[in-house]
């Protein structure tokens, strides 16, 4: 009781803190290998773009093979709602377009995880709000068509897959039982399933180093995962997991580094991705900020829907 008394406190705190302040996300570039990143205490990151009062960039994820092209989140700052866009980089790295990508979901999509696979590019984004998660593959055309529902009526946050032993690993955050502090597993044998849940679900129970943020890589014959501190805040840091067993009836890892925004002057109030991007890596991070015509849309649009009201224009 006492424990679930401090976590309604804690997410409470966050809550109001969310609601007076905006959470402005931008991304960036690491002129390091993800080896190299997850044990620095600093990073030295290049931000893409610039700041608008309109929307945001979170989420990032390189497409593997492409120096050029980015995927993530761009966040609708009024709405608060997310959807897919693809960048592509031009010289100096400057991000010279957001195209959307249509992955046949709908509402709030964010964290759209890359990865290869028999020479063909797939990707797994969070859609909670739909409660499936979804394997789409990219076509020859450029498009991606949805080949499996990898969970049904689930409200799955972070997907991360991946390889170990001979088997696929899915990997998430089950809204359910919390936003931030639980690990869920499915195996198989297969991409495209049957998927099974882990003897052990929840495998990791822990708001300091479970929500999934970004990719799992094998480092000199370990396994290393990243994931989300979220011991007073969303995204705050990133914490280093070395996965020490994974079987279909065991689980176990362990947290081996973080990864602060100490000293980062733009963004300086957390980070919760990295992902993996060949001999660099991709990031994101936050600095909160005052908008008062953001907070009075809030509180407008929440007493518009205690009153039965239409949305404020």
């Amino acid at each position: 009781m006492l424990w679930r008394t401090r976590a309604l406190a804690a997410h409470a705190a966050i809550q109001l803190k969310g609601f007076l302040l905006v959470e402005h996300w931008m991304i960036g570039l690491v002129d390091m290998t993800f080896a190299e990143a997850v044990r620095a205490q600093q990073l030295p990151v290049r931000w893409l773009g610039t700041r608008t009062s309109s929307h945001c960039w979170a989420d990032p994820f390189g497409v593997p093979g492409r120096p050029d092209e980015i995927y993530c989140e761009e966040v609708d700052l009024r709405e608060g709602l997310g959807r897919i866009v693809r960048l592509k980089l031009g010289a100096h790295d400057v991000p010279t377009g957001a195209g959307q990508v249509d992955l046949g979901l709908p509402g709030h999509l964010s964290f759209p995880y890359l990865f290869r696979h028999d020479g063909a590019l797939y990707c797994v984004a969070e859609s909670s709000q739909s409660r499936r998660c979804v394997l789409n593959r990219q076509d020859e055309a450029g498009g991606w068509q949805q080949v499996a529902v990898l969970l049904e009526d689930v409200a799955a946050v972070d997907p991360t897959i991946f390889e170990h032993d001979g088997r696929f690993w899915l990997l998430y955050t089950d809204v359910a039982m919390g936003q931030f502090d639980n690990v869920c597993l499915c195996h198989a044998d297969n991409l495209l399933g049957p998927w099974q849940p882990h003897a052990q679900n929840p495998v990791r129970f822990d708001n300091m180093s479970a929500r999934a943020a970004g990719s799992v890589v094998r480092d000199a014959g370990q396994l290393l995962r990243v994931a989300q501190v979220c011991k007073s805040g969303y995204g705050q840091a990133i914490a280093v997991n070395r996965i020490v067993h994974c079987t279909p009836e065991f689980y176990r890892e362990e947290t081996v580094g973080c990864v602060m925004p100490d000293g980062d002057r733009l963004n300086p109030d957390g980070l919760h991705t990295l992902s993996d991007w060949g001999d660099r890596v991709v990031v994101d991070g936050k600095r909160h900020l005052f908008d008062a015509g953001l907070l009075w849309h809030r509180i407008l649009t929440r007493a518009g829907r205690a009153l039965r009201l239409p949305a404020p224009t």
